[in-house]
């Protein structure tokens, strides 16, 4: 809960939106090992969180029997604080036991969930044992979650900085498949199929808008003309020949794609003219990279 505290505490302090997607970037890479921590903080963050397992008027009455404090001191450090569960929490904290342990994110959530359905005093007997190892900021944010008041004042677009300073994906890839477009006002190749070795065979992995130099880009088109092995329609297959590098933020496996897996943010780098092809990713190549991601 410490940990997950101190996120929600840099988050709320960032003005800027790039402020936030920033220390959502640190959080990703200071926590790039613990894939099963990252995926539950970003659940919380989009509000996909258990409902609650007390009220905040039960949580208000529990927190009363707790402190030994009486009803109308609470009532008035909240006209003062303005939230009741960060109210809760600052009465709390000085009851903390002396030897607490840290009280782990998921082992709260777990908690919430085995609890949805329990009695009313195991409830409280597990909320209060969980308040004595923590914090008072770690107790507000327990207060919201366990009443289901948690909400995070996030834009979304934070979490669409899931690779930020992530080093980019590199791959050489063949043109398996060129398709004749329009854009920008010329008629000409727009996208590539590029493909990756399976075994003795190539199979197509992602495809690519084409932007390349003017010269180069005229090089290839004449290749591609005078090498055309068949045309369905604007598509023209080739002979496996020609290698690109191409950049992608993500790999990740998939059913739906002949090569296993699906790409993200595929972007066309370079045309590597001369390229040998048993340099080109295999689906063996791409398995060990997957792990590391």
């Amino acid at each position: 809960m410490k940990q997950f505290s101190q996120l929600i505490d840099a988050l709320l302090l960032s003005k800027f939106e790039k402020e936030k997607q920033q220390v959502w970037a640190d959080f990703l890479q200071n926590n790039a090992e613990n894939e099963s921590y990252v995926g539950l903080v970003t659940s919380l963050l989009k509000n996909e969180c258990h409902k609650r397992i007390i009220s905040s008027k039960n949580l208000k009455l529990l927190a009363l029997e707790t402190s030994g404090i009486p009803n109308w001191l609470l009532d008035e450090s909240k006209h003062f604080v303005g939230d009741m569960s960060e109210t809760i929490a600052l009465i709390l904290a000085p009851l903390q036991i002396e030897n607490n342990i840290e009280v782990p994110l998921i082992e709260v959530v777990e908690g919430m969930k085995v609890l949805q359905l329990g009695e009313v005093q195991e409830i409280e007997e597990w909320v209060v044992s969980r308040w004595g190892n923590m914090g008072s900021r770690e107790i507000q944010v327990f207060n919201k979650l366990v009443t289901g008041s948690f909400r995070s004042p996030f834009n979304p677009s934070i979490f669409s900085n899931s690779q930020i300073q992530m080093q980019p994906i590199a791959l050489k890839l063949v043109l398996l498949y060129a398709e004749r477009g329009r854009v920008e006002g010329r008629t000409g190749f727009t996208e590539f199929t590029m493909g990756i070795a399976s075994g003795e065979s190539w199979v197509t992995f992602t495809k690519v808008a084409v932007r390349l130099p003017e010269l180069e880009l005229e090089l290839i088109e004449r290749w591609i003309i005078e090498n055309t092995q068949e045309k369905f329609g604007p598509v023209h297959r080739l002979p496996a020949m020609q290698v690109f590098t191409v950049e992608c933020i993500e790999i990740e496996s998939s059913k739906r794609n002949k090569s296993g897996y699906r790409v993200t943010e595929a972007t066309l780098m370079s045309w590597e003219n001369g390229w040998p092809l048993n340099q080109v990713a295999t689906i063996e190549s791409l398995r060990a990279i997957l792990p590391k991601r």
